[in-house]
């Protein structure tokens, strides 16, 4: 490297006969030796040395400085390798008339010794008008400082390596390959101690020389090669080696070996050997020094990559619980929102922290937000079965945080919409491992249907007990009359219509309960036929004229309507029921009107329609008459029927694929339409 002297750069004041004169002196020749620095005088033109001390000697590899005589050409007394330095450095301060600065590095090897470096500098010294110039070159030996500086650059690469995240067998290739170069080692490598086997695993070499096997096993620490027993680095050469060392030293022609532990956290993990040819060759401290910071910072990246794989493995098992958990709540959510059991969860306080579907519908809320329970209590009214009204105190929630019993305890559950549920409620409390409770779980069951259908059987047993035991006591009374006016016909024959007619309305009964049955099933089939609806429906009246209330009945069918495609059976069934219920709740004198014609809101179906001219049905009752089991009230003061007679119509009409509907004034009547298909 070469530098030129700028104008602000120190200027030699003195001539060249100052010059010759200190150099020249009488004590010149013992003050210019002692100098720790390199001098020598040429003038130019011609390269001619006039005076050179030791130090300068000794860098351009003369012993000493006599022989380096004066007047002598330069270039004759210089060897080669320094003359292309030197020659063109004299001649860039003599062009430039500046200072100029180069470094070059003296090859040890042929002395079997390290490299030195020399800072030279050329100072060139004017010499008034004449055309002679001298020009002072100063040398002084930096090789200290370059090996510092290359070790300093070398640690810091080390450090950079680290920081970038190279992998860990490119980080320690690197640490001995630049610990070999920076303590002149013919070979270097790296070992690690396994952790399952008593063995070193080698993971790094400076050359691939395989000086040192890729694997050594041994029975003791005693036998380990590279000093992994101890803390402490030491170099070991042949004449203190022992016999396993000497015989390797030997099998690769080394002299000796520098032995540095791998440490972690005080422990051993590994080791570096430095293997040196030279004969008689100790490394100096410094070397040691080095080549353990060099250690140190391989054993900071194994730890490093320790910790990295340690944190990976940890991180990877963490994300694997984390999608387990989360699969496990998502399968837990999944089985809670398909229940159709309502489930809610209290913490000891009382807040509610977990609802699932079923729950928010029954309750009547959207998801609590960690709500109270009593926020939720006051939003919905309770009762027992009984009617007895359920207060806060012993609603199920808040017994059941008093650890109160709670099983199948049953309550009625009424909404703001005038409807209601009856639930099952039943709970159970969790305890913490001091057996203190930490949260309780109510599960709800919607009973309603369950309560509903207790209700209707016991309502129809009623009605049943009831029903058929009035037609029963009618024909057993008809009965023994006939019996005691049996030489009177016209007694026998009203007490025989008296009997058919009970017998029909029993029929009736029986014949509803057992449709409804089979309804609710799903077991009723219709057997479908083409017919002349006009006739099918003059055949039936023709069929009730034995009853005397069929007199009041009257027809009006449009003529020439088309054939309809329908079971005859259930059509049937459908206008007994409609005729019955008219003849039944609309006074003996009054009409009965049966009609048929074409639907005109659909031009594929026909409409029949029943009216009567009774007391008709309130308005608030319109809305459930075609509900099972539900009777007028009307019906319920006479306790006749068992509200079954509309319900099977309304599902005999749909399954054909009509509708029905009423028109009801009360006062006047009552007008019940139903629709059944044309043939295609």
């Amino acid at each position: 490297m070469v530098s030129d002297g700028s104008s602000a750069d120190i200027e030699s004041k003195l001539s060249a006969e100052e010059i010759r004169y200190m150099l020249h002196g009488s004590d010149s020749e013992l003050v210019l030796n002692s100098l720790p620095v390199g001098v020598a005088l040429l003038r130019m033109p011609g390269y001619i040395l006039e005076m050179a001390n030791s130090t300068f000697a000794r860098m351009i590899g003369e012993v000493k400085s006599h022989s380096l005589a004066p007047e002598s050409r330069f270039e004759e007394v210089l060897p080669k390798q320094w003359m292309n330095v030197i020659i063109p450095l004299v001649d860039r301060a003599i062009e430039t008339k500046n200072r100029v600065t180069v470094c070059k590095a003296r090859s040890g090897a042929e002395e079997g010794g390290s490299d030195a470096y020399w800072l030279i500098a050329c100072q060139p010294v004017p010499n008034g008008a004449s055309n002679t110039h001298h020009a002072i070159i100063l040398s002084q030996d930096v090789s200290e400082q370059s090996v510092l500086l290359k070790r300093l650059k070398a640690l810091s690469a080390l450090g950079s390596s680290l920081s970038r995240g190279y992998s860990l067998d490119e980080f320690l290739a690197d640490g001995v390959g630049k610990c070999s170069a920076a303590i002149s080692a013919d070979y270097c490598a790296a070992f690690l101690l396994d952790q399952d086997t008593p063995r070193l695993l080698r993971v790094a070499e400076s050359k691939p020389l395989c000086w040192l096997p890729s694997e050594i096993t041994f029975d003791s620490p005693e036998e380990w090669p590279c000093g992994i027993e101890t803390s402490a680095s030491a170099y070991v050469s042949l004449p203190q080696a022992n016999a396993r060392e000497a015989r390797w030293l030997g099998s690769i022609g080394a002299y000796g070996y520098l032995r540095i532990p791998l440490m972690t956290v005080g422990r051993p993990i590994g080791g570096m050997a430095a293997v040196f040819k030279k004969i008689g060759y100790v490394p100096p401290q410094e070397d040691i020094e080095f080549a353990e910071l060099v250690a140190e910072r391989c054993a900071m990246a194994i730890a490093a990559n320790a910790a990295i794989a340690e944190y990976g493995r940890l991180l990877a098992a963490e994300q694997e619980a984390h999608r387990a958990a989360t699969a496990k709540a998502a399968q837990m959510e999944a089985l809670l929102e398909s229940l159709e059991c309502g489930v809610v969860a209290y913490d000891r306080n009382g807040y509610v922290i977990l609802t699932n579907r079923a729950c928010e519908e029954m309750l009547d809320v959207g998801k609590p937000q960690s709500r109270y329970g009593d926020d939720i209590a006051f939003g919905i009214t309770l009762e027992k079965l009984d009617g007895e009204a359920v207060s806060l105190k012993e609603m199920p929630y808040c017994k059941l945080l008093r650890e109160a019993a709670l099983a199948d305890q049953h309550y009625m559950m009424h909404y703001t919409d005038g409807s209601y549920r009856v639930i099952s409620f039943n709970g159970g409390i969790v305890r913490d491992a001091k057996g203190q409770m930490s949260s309780a779980i109510i599960i709800m069951r919607d009973i309603t249907r369950m309560y509903e259908m207790e209700k209707t059987r016991e309502e129809v047993i009623r009605l049943i007990s009831h029903d058929l035991r009035s037609p029963l006591t009618l024909i057993l009374a008809r009965a023994q009359m006939m019996e005691r006016v049996a030489d009177k016909p016209d007694a026998v024959r009203k007490n025989a219509m008296g009997i058919v007619l009970s017998a029909r309305y029993m029929n009736i009964m029986i014949s509803d309960l057992s449709d409804s049955f089979r309804i609710q099933s799903g077991k009723i089939t219709l057997k479908r036929q083409v017919f002349d609806l006009a006739k099918f429906i003059s055949d039936c009246v023709e069929r009730w004229l034995d009853a005397p209330e069929t007199t009041r009945l009257k027809l009006d069918i449009e003529p020439n309507l088309p054939p309809v495609y329908a079971d005859p059976v259930r059509l049937e069934r459908i206008l007994t029921n409609l005729t019955t219920n008219a003849f039944k709740y609309s006074t003996g004198d009054s009409e009965v009107l049966v009609e048929a014609a074409r639907y005109q809101d659909s031009d594929d179906q026909a409409l029949i329609s029943i009216t009567d001219h009774g007391q008709g049905i309130a308005e608030d009752e319109l809305p459930h008459i075609f509900e099972r089991y539900w009777r007028a009230s009307e019906a319920r003061e006479r306790s006749e029927g068992m509200g079954l007679g509309l319900y099977i119509c309304k599902e005999l009409v749909e399954a054909h694929g009509g509708r029905i509907w009423v028109h009801s004034v009360q006062g006047q009547g009552s007008t019940f339409f139903f629709t059944v298909p044309f043939a295609g």
